[in-house]
């Protein structure tokens, strides 16, 4: 049983860009913004926020026509259910590894 699961909601940080992998298949890509607070350990009754950047992308035809329906933008919130990925790139002189997240399943949440 595949055990590489992330469950992930916070909101769309830039506007989904659309493309087709090297096979041809399509795809689309975006930021979710992942909000998290941590507690100072000077003093424990105060909270520190952070945001975090996560690179997505979807390839799945279902999920690909839901982001098209439902017209998603930058701020909408977000649920995922995704698998984590890794991919060698060149930086300069450097190979680093970079960590992406693969969707399964999308639910945009609706927000008043």
């Amino acid at each position: 049983m595949d055990k590489n699961f992330v469950h992930l909601e916070g909101s769309i940080g830039d506007d989904i860009k659309w493309g087709n992998a090297d096979n041809g298949n399509p795809y689309c890509t975006f930021t979710l913004i992942v909000d998290s607070y941590f507690k100072e350990t000077r003093d424990p009754t105060e909270r520190d926020h952070s945001r975090t950047f996560i690179r997505v992308f979807v390839y799945g035809k279902p999920q690909l026509e839901y982001l098209k329906r439902v017209s998603v933008r930058q701020g909408n919130r977000a649920s995922i259910f995704a698998r984590l990925s890794s991919h060698k790139t060149e930086f300069g002189s450097k190979t680093i590894i970079q960590l992406n997240v693969v969707v399964r399943d999308i639910t945009i949440i609706k927000t008043q």
